[in-house]
């Protein structure tokens, strides 16, 4: 089978839960299938991984409107690509519905999630996931793959797609978080042994200050740290925050990379996802593989992925938060309890499992 992603995810991500999805699709399918990204101009790590060519754009410089200008320098390449035919199957990786009137083989997208529609104030007024875009995309394919129950629930509540044009596929558990670091204490550089983990942005939707508001005095009694990877640097108004709150010590960035997330998840006292929304929830994944005992939000798909291998609390409430963050780290036998769930739960969960289920969603509408 011939199957075309293309450029979008690979446009607006150097690294990230959207692009990952494709890179690990893309190395299970090209065994016995044909797969060709539709890519000419991209930053991501994770291509670069592929041996996939493509040019830099202002590598390691961030101005307003550099992923926008990538993804329209993609759009004529993905286009002629598009035009040419020459595949079975054409699966976009975002939203930007410049494709529908180019593409007349059969079609699939992914939602991995719904929060430009349901945290709307969130994001930026020319977000490719706003509303009329979706609706364009899930009206010209043929099939629509949803990564969670939870998530199909919100597409159909939401845009009135017929259940059976959705199918859910689960993702897997990222495979790459393998490396080992050599003296990972001096690259990280923690100023404690026992820190939380927290992964990935911290916008409003992540209910990132209220958890923070609610760990802050534990923090400071027990000498912990909150160690937050990815998500940028911490801006203006978090760092007012941690000082009102006297944890501007206790609280520390570490830039991403794959083998910095693996040490961290393997040391921490805990992983917390304080999330009052997401479509799968990656992270729970890695911290299971990784032998992490997860506090989680009780909201969305998060009892769906984790099941009982997790402790959870009402993100709204700090009293809640705080009560189940001690519940773990204080009790040692609970985190050993929830780390052997989390080992038998992943098994539900793998990139092969999840590119088999994809492949017969694509022979359904060959």
């Amino acid at each position: 089978m011939k199957i075309l992603f293309d450029h979008q995810a690979f446009s607006y991500q150097d690294y990230g839960g959207v692009s990952r999805y494709f890179v690990e699709l893309y190395k299970i399918f090209s065994v016995e299938n044909d797969v060709d990204f539709s890519v000419t101009v991209s930053n991501s790590e994770f291509l670069g991984q592929l041996n996939q060519k493509a040019i830099h754009f202002f590598q390691g410089r961030n101005f307003v409107g550099k992923r926008y200008a990538m993804n329209r320098l993609n759009i004529p390449f993905s286009k002629r690509k598009i035009r040419k035919g020459n595949f079975d199957v054409f699966h976009p990786t975002y939203f930007d519905p410049y494709f529908t009137k180019a593409n007349k083989k059969p079609g699939v997208i992914t939602v991995h999630d719904l929060t430009v529609d349901l945290f709307p104030e969130y994001f930026k007024s020319y977000d490719f996931a706003k509303r009329e875009n979706k609706l364009k995309c899930f009206e010209s394919v043929d099939a629509i793959i949803s990564v969670s129950e939870n998530t199909k629930k919100d597409i159909v509540e939401l845009y009135n797609i017929s259940p059976e044009k959705i199918h859910v596929v689960y993702h897997g558990v990222n495979q790459t978080l393998t490396e080992t670091m050599s003296d990972p204490e001096k690259q990280i550089d923690l100023e404690s042994e026992s820190y939380i983990l927290y992964v990935g942005s911290r916008r409003g939707y992540k209910n990132f200050l209220i958890f923070v508001k609610a760990v802050s005095l534990l923090l400071k009694k027990q000498n912990i740290h909150l160690v937050c990877i990815g998500g940028g640097a911490f801006n203006k108004e978090e760092i007012i925050e941690f000082t009102k709150l006297g944890v501007e010590t206790n609280i520390k960035y570490v830039n991403f990379s794959d083998v910095k997330l693996k040490w961290l998840y393997q040391n921490a006292l805990c992983f917390v996802f304080p999330s009052l929304y997401e479509g799968f929830g990656m992270p729970i994944l890695e911290a299971f593989s990784n032998n992490c005992p997860v506090v989680l939000s009780n909201r969305s798909c998060f009892p769906e992925i984790a099941g009982d291998s997790a402790v959870y609390f009402e993100p709204d409430d700090t009293d809640s938060i705080l009560s189940s963050v001690k519940e773990l780290i204080e009790n040692e036998s609970k985190r050993n309890e929830i780390v052997e769930k989390g080992k038998n739960r992943l098994k539900i969960f793998s990139w092969e499992k999840a590119a088999a289920e994809t492949l017969e969603v694509y022979k359904r509408i060959i």
